[in-house]
């Protein structure tokens, strides 16, 4: 699935985001979905996709979800799927309270789909590098940077696709490699 600036749409006005992770307390959905319940008049759509690890923490998301019609749960997305999912949205979020690597952030940059996420991740100064936004978890910092997002429009939006892909290219998929190697060499010694 090849995504490029000539087939992701964004008009302005409108944002889609996707959540692609574990729901647990950790990654803080909930975060998310009370936000988006106290502003039930901002343009956006959600789906969540991922493994129920904690049900009660879900069942206190869901009550929220069932109410609002920009939210759904979508399920499982199976991991040859996963750029394929991405690549549906504007952009993916993780509000998570911490993440010591985030290969779910990884994978969305390197699938051209900025992403949205917490300071606690090892992804920051997103912002100089146009391939996202890394906020203090506040829910007004949030809000100021949504609305931001819904008013992006095709030109803003075609930038940070690109500029996804040159990170890539140059820091995300070269860093596999290297581990990759790392892994062969340590095996041999």
């Amino acid at each position: 699935a090849n995504r490029s600036p000539s087939n992701a749409v964004k008009e302005k006005s409108e944002l889609n985001l996707v959540f692609i992770s574990r729901i647990s307390e950790k990654k803080n959905l909930l975060f998310l979905v009370e936000m988006l319940s106290r502003h039930p008049d901002l343009n956006i759509a959600l789906d969540i996709y991922g493994p129920i690890e904690d049900k009660a923490y879900w069942e206190e998301c869901n009550k929220l979800v069932v109410q609002d019609k920009r939210i759904k749960y979508v399920g499982l997305a199976h991991p040859n799927q996963i750029t394929e999912v991405l690549q549906q949205y504007h952009f993916s979020v993780l509000p998570t309270k911490h993440e010591n690597y985030g290969h779910s952030i990884a994978e969305s940059i390197t699938s051209l789909v900025p992403v949205l996420v917490s300071k606690n991740t090892p992804w920051l100064n997103l912002v100089d590098y146009n391939i996202g936004y890394d906020l203090e978890l506040d829910e007004k910092v949030w809000l100021n940077c949504m609305h931001q997002l819904i008013l992006m429009n095709q030109a803003e939006y075609n930038e940070a696709m690109i500029s996804c892909a040159t990170f890539a290219k140059n820091n995300i998929l070269s860093d596999k490699i290297i581990q990759q190697n790392q892994k062969l060499f340590s095996l041999e010694y």
